[in-house]
């Protein structure tokens, strides 16, 4: 197998291994609770029960309206009186008739603040709302491809038991309840950038259905509010006219709705200050519930009781208590206690026990309520403890004590023949008040054990996971150490074929014996595709370390590879080794953003110091000199350090961070400043524009500087008129976001659309480009009798581009070829024409340069325009950083005796490997992100498209939002080459002038150096693609260490699971783009390589 080829095997080889060690440590570490499948039926203790009055107790309502305003937050529906009018935040008093009915009919209507359980995702939330389960974290990954809810549900009982259905709002609940509803409604939900659509659609219908009374349980799942805090943010004037449209609304369904039915208004979680959702914090989870009925809801001593303060329920309360009001059974798997306020009027009909008179049938109704509803929840566990010994027996039997006591204390009270005296009724009701908060007691009790504990861990496939990760970090540095450009070819060709054949044979070998077992054995067939990869996995990589591991040539002496090691890199290996053991503290994760910075300019830092040895080759002089290479190098580190402090203006704070942190102006989208604030937004404006056309101007600049962009070839047209014409568009879509709401919808939808779709054309173009036709040189000629005319008289063709060297590089050459062209024509001199070549210095880097350049400006327009300098400076870093190393490279060379220029040049060290994991990071941070759900810039999905995507494009979205969150590692990782390409062609500012004008020959080679000597490029990519991979799954390693570590502390799933999940995605994004990336510089390669022979042809002719 050839070199190249090798490459490749092994390191798709080894993401298979990375692959498997976080499918079965994530496997072990997110596991969902068991789905218990069982229904509960309208019988009662045996004896059937009649849906028509009501299946476990008298129904106290014929019909429901449930009306589901998404993110409607608590404070969003309490009226504040003590404000001026002129000074009411956007969300304040805009829902006034809740505030008349609370103060007219407090009998007929009630308000609670409503909490929800985390993850705060919109499916998670409708499966809480009517299971009455508790989502665990991992359900917050299908919030986007919703399937069909199979447990017990208030749904499923209605349509079982013959109600009648009517839908419309939000598709989720489509898909959640397929064929459940006799009418349905359905709107496209996922374009948060869409604020009326489905608004209006149920408006339409609404009010229509509601007469229509052909309907038993009729549902509206609003998404106004939701998609405007997503897209402006809960202090835009949007906001207020969002939910007075909802104020409307409610006050149209109140009267119309029939005297027999209830009203339920509730938000299914909250919003942050920045609009978003999907985690824990409490302005996310404090969602409202208002309840109404023409009838009275309430007794009047439920008022005195409370003294206006609003009680707290948790959202799950909802599935008993509508089930119990409506007669339906309690879902099977409710954890939920009814709310018993609404239990205090009517007296149940349907039990066989006598209930008391006065005023201590208020605690009754309820007790018969809560008893109902504890027995369910009973039920639900011995279920569940068929299937799993999760619960703890101790703890399991002081909470069945606690019920036991209430049952106890019931039935003596319903056995006392004095029941019903009202002389002891005072007694009656001070006992029934005990019996209530036993069942109370019991009920909560139950749902604190269960959210405690349904973080269930396999131990042993966590381990598994860990232990395969860290074979496969073992086997890629070892990779790394094991082939070396200085090594003979023949003897690195014998080494990949031996590495690839070994991994081949056992790899093989172990999956026919899996599949035997497989085959044999039934109980493996669950899970037989992780059984094979951990089969595949163990067996050819215990094979490939044993055969590294044999290799008489590789040195593994501690001692020997210390040496060998820089001061710096060594520097370097210990901030990684300090990264990932500060991600076991909570702190570090939360301050992770500022943290990175610092443990970047640290090693920066110790980098310029270490190298100012290597500066001595030249003459010092007297007085300071700024070409001197202590003064450049020292330059180029403040550019990069002044870089890293400007990103920091670009964070986002994440929830654990306030209130000392403020979410910097560049976070806001132009539409969200506001209109008194015209100069701030012009100014954003115009400086985003600034930055993003630097883009495309720099590029331009430098590869005209460097002599890429001569003649009328495709990549010239294309950086001359494509990239512009893509930035040009990027500006006006900004101008267009930055319109009025109202203004910006009503534009034609092509409009909205036309201006990103002609961005990603351009960019496909760009991807074709350098797939296609990657080179960007220019080939001239010039006839024998004037290749050695003076420097002078070679700026006809360019005068920036005679400065390349390159030229006579090519003319030695071709000189040569006319010279043995004429010994072979028995002496006779011809005349003839030799090639003049332009960017052949560069051949390499120029085409690159090119695709990064297009792949910013996408990257760009999906971050938005407050990003557009964040990317700049990623860029301006970066370039630094390169030129900094270049310079130390130089300085090394000249330096360094007994070590050719590609030896040297060829080894990239570990600590400018470190530096670009750090700067990744670093940008993660710095292009608006935290490794938190609500974190995650959902409207990117909608950059250049509108409404929803049918379910084969639903990697589009994927895409986008996923570049989006991982913008900057994404761009680091494609951008990885030119730590090998650079120094070949740069560094050259720490020399001085006279050494610049006499370059060897081999120094005037440039990345063509890299092309003549056979393999050693692919040799030098993959050791450098190995390193990266190295440390960005050590990285990887940590987050996963802290991960298992913490499984049971009070933040694993407010900080450390997420902080595993984010990285483990940027893990997995970076080797996928590495991979593509070594596919774009093997194709550059071999087009080079054509290109070469064709010209030796046309001049050997």
């Amino acid at each position: 197998m050839r070199v190249k080829g090798a490459t490749f095997f092994i390191i798709a080889w080894l993401s298979i291994l990375y692959i498997t060690g976080i499918v079965l440590f994530t496997k072990g570490f997110l596991l969902k609770r068991l789905e218990v499948p069982i229904h509960s039926d309208c019988q009662l203790q045996g004896k059937p029960g009649n849906f028509s009055h009501g299946c476990w107790m008298q129904k106290r309502y014929e019909r429901a309206i449930i009306m589901v305003i998404d993110a409607l937050r608590f404070d969003f529906t309490v009226y504040n009186t003590s404000v001026e009018e002129d000074q009411l935040l956007p969300f304040q008093n805009k829902l006034p008739t809740m505030h008349k009915l609370l103060t007219e009919k407090p009998v007929n209507s009630r308000l609670y603040r409503f909490l929800a359980d985390p993850p705060t995702t919109t499916m998670q939330r409708l499966k809480g709302l009517t299971t009455g389960s508790l989502p665990t974290f991992v359900d917050a990954g299908s919030n986007f491809a919703s399937s069909e809810i199979v447990e017990d549900n208030v749904i499923n009982q209605f349509a079982h038991l013959g109600g009648n259905i009517t839908f419309m709002g939000d598709d989720t609940w489509e898909s959640l309840f397929l064929g459940k509803f006799k009418k349905s409604f359905p709107y496209p939900s996922f374009n948060v950038k869409d604020l009326h659509t489905v608004d209006n659609g149920i408006i339409e219908h609404l009010i229509p259905e509601l007469k229509a009374h052909d309907w038993m349980l009729l549902i509206s799942h609003f998404l106004g509010v939701d998609h405007c805090g997503h897209r402006f943010g809960p202090y835009h004037p949007a906001m207020a006219e969002k939910l007075t449209q909802m104020d409307k609304v409610i006050g149209n369904v109140i009267d119309h709705m029939p005297d027999d039915s209830v009203l339920f208004v509730f938000g299914d979680h909250g919003m942050t200050t920045t609009g978003d959702h999907g985690g824990d914090s409490m302005d996310e989870l404090d969602a409202a519930l208002f309840v109404y009925s023409p009838s009275q809801l309430v007794h009047s001593s439920v008022l005195d009781k409370s003294q206006g303060q609003h009680d707290t329920l948790s959202q799950i309360d909802l599935v008993p208590t509508i089930s119990l009001l409506l007669g339906t059974p309690i879902p099977h798997s409710n954890l939920g206690s009814v709310i018993t306020d609404l239990f205090t009027t009517d007296i149940p009909k349907r039990t066989s026990h006598q209930s008391p008179q006065g005023t201590s049938a208020i605690h009754y109704n309820a007790i018969e309520a809560l008893r109902l509803n504890a027995h369910q929840v009973k039920r639900y566990i011995d279920s569940y403890s068929t299937l799993s010994d999760e619960f703890p027996y101790a703890e399991s039997s002081q909470l069945l004590e606690k019920l036991e006591a209430a049952e106890s204390m019931l039935h003596e009270l319903q056995s006392k023949a004095s029941f019903q005296e009202s002389a002891k009724e005072e007694d009656t009701a001070v006992q029934l008040e005990a019996i209530q908060n036993l069942y109370m007691e019991y009920l909560s009790g139950v749902k604190s054990m269960c959210q405690r504990i349904w973080a269930k861990f396999d131990l042993l496939s966590m381990t598994c996971g860990i232990g395969i990760f860290s074979m496969a970090v073992t086997l890629t540095i070892l990779q790394v150490y094991q082939v070396d450009v200085g090594h003979p070819m023949e003897e690195t060709k014998k080494k990949f074929d031996k590495a690839v054949k070994v991994i081949l044979v056992c790899g093989t070998a172990v999956l026919i014996a899996g599949f035997g077992l497989i085959f044999m054995i039934q109980s493996l067939r669950i899970h037989w595709i992780s059984f094979l990869l951990l089969l595949f996995s163990i067996s050819s990589g215990s094979a490939s370390l044993i055969n590294i591991l044999l290799d008489k040539n590789l040195k593994l002496n501690p001692q020997t590879m210390i040496k060998s090691i820089s001061i710096d890199s060594v520097f370097a290996i210990l901030i990684v080794v300090l990264y990932i053991v500060s991600m076991t503290s909570n702190s570090f994760v939360v301050n992770e953003d500022r943290m990175c910075v610092f443990l970047f300019q640290s090693v920066l830092l110790v980098v310029l110091f270490s190298n100012f040895r290597h500066t001595s080759f030249r003459k010092r002089q007297k007085t300071w000199d700024i070409t001197q290479p202590t003064s450049v190098l020292t330059m180029l580190t403040f550019g990069i350090a002044i870089s890293g402090r400007l990103s920091a203006n670009f964070r986002v704070c994440r929830e654990e961070q306030q209130p000392w942190c403020e979410n910097s102006i560049f976070s806001q989208s132009l539409s969200n400043i506001a209109a008194e604030r015209t100069l701030l937004k012009n100014f954003r404006y115009f400086l985003s524009v600034a930055c993003m056309s630097m883009l495309p101007i720099c590029l331009r600049l430098w590869l005209s500087h460097l002599g890429n962009l001569n003649g009328s070839s495709a990549s010239k047209l294309y950086v001359t008129y494509a990239l512009p014409l893509a930035a040009v568009c990027v500006s006006f879509y900004w101008a267009l976001q930055a319109l009025p709401e109202k203004v910006l919808d009503s534009l034609p939808v092509w409009q909205q659309i036309i201006l990103p779709r002609v961005v990603y054309v351009v960019f496909l173009l760009g991807v074709a480009l350098v797939v296609w036709t990657p080179l960007t040189l220019f080939v001239t000629h010039k006839s024998n009798e004037t290749a050695d005319t003076s420097f002078s008289e070679q700026q006809t063709i360019h005068r920036e581009e005679e400065t390349q060297i390159v030229k006579r590089f090519f003319n030695h050459i071709k000189s040569n070829w006319s010279k043995q062209r004429d010994n072979e024509s028995s002496g006779e001199k011809k005349a003839g024409l030799l090639p003049m070549v332009y960017g052949l210095a560069t051949v390499y880097s120029a085409s690159f340069l090119v695709f990064i350049d297009i792949l910013s400006l996408v990257l760009t327009l999906l971050l938005g325009d407050g990003y557009a300098p964040s990317v700049l400076i990623l860029l301006i870093q970066m370039f630094l950083w390169l030129e900094l190393y270049s310079c130390i490279c130089r300085l090394r060379l000249y330096n360094t005796s007994g070590t050719s220029q590609i030896d040297l040049l060829c080894n990239t060290p570990w600590y400018a490997v470190v530096m670009w994991t750090l700067m990744s990071s670093q940008y993660f941070f710095a292009t608006g992100h935290q490794a938190t759900v609500p974190s995650i810039r959902f409207e990117s999905a909608f950059t250049g498209f509108h409404g929803d995507f049918p379910t084969y494009l639903y990697f589009v979205p994927a895409l986008l939002i996923g570049f989006n969150t991982f913008a900057g590692p994404a761009l680091l990782a494609v951008c990885l080459p030119l730590l090998l390409l650079w120094p070949f062609s740069r560094g050259y500012l720490v020399l001085d002038k006279k050494t610049r004008q006499n370059l060897s020959a081999e120094d005037r080679k440039g990345e063509f150096s890299l092309h003549e000597n056979e393999g050693q490029l692919d040799i030098a990519l993959f050791r450098l693609t190995l390193k990266y991979i190295a440390v960005t799954a050590i990285k990887f390693l940590g987050t996963m260490f802290s991960a298992a570590i913490h499984r049971r502390h009070l933040m694993v799933w407010k900080i450390f699971a997420p902080r595993f999940v984010f990285e483990g995605v940027s893990f997995l994004i970076v080797v996928a783009l590495l991979f593509l990336v070594n596919l774009m510089i093997s194709r550059i390669d071999g087009v080079l390589s054509q290109w070469f022979k064709d010209l030796v042809k046309k001049y050997r002719a």
